[in-house]
């Protein structure tokens, strides 16, 4: 067996509210659309390249983002790169790349005189 590595690490900010959603088994299932920026020189200025990546988040980590994250946010994503394959309404196969969330951080502090920690979390949903 050979050594590898899946792992993407992004710090960017939410663009829409997490959408919540279980599976017909009962499991929790949140995702995310997170942007990021490059910045590119064109002449003497500055221009901003986003790329959006969509992230899925399961279980109890699903829950607590669809309800302490929202639309501007910055958040940290830590998790895997994740290729699958599905038929749209039709009939058309389509494929999508994702981030699947071991961690997710929140970067956005709520009041001024809030921290953001991540042991603010509950240790079951790191």
């Amino acid at each position: 067996m050979s050594f590898q590595v899946n792992r993407a690490t992004i710090l960017g900010n939410l663009t829409k509210d997490p959408i919540l959603k279980y599976t017909p088994n009962g499991k929790a299932v949140a995702t995310l659309t997170v942007a990021t920026n490059r910045s590119i020189k064109n002449g003497e200025e500055w221009q901003d390249i986003p790329t959006f990546h969509r992230v899925v988040v399961w279980d109890k980590l699903a829950e607590h983002v669809s309800t302490n994250a929202s639309k501007g946010d910055k958040i940290y994503v830590d998790g895997r790169i994740d290729n699958r394959s599905y038929e749209d309404k039709d009939g058309v196969k389509k494929f999508i790349s994702e981030i699947v969330a071991e961690n997710v951080v929140y970067m956005t502090k709520r009041d001024k005189n809030e921290e953001v920690n991540i042991n603010d979390v509950p240790d079951e949903i790191h």
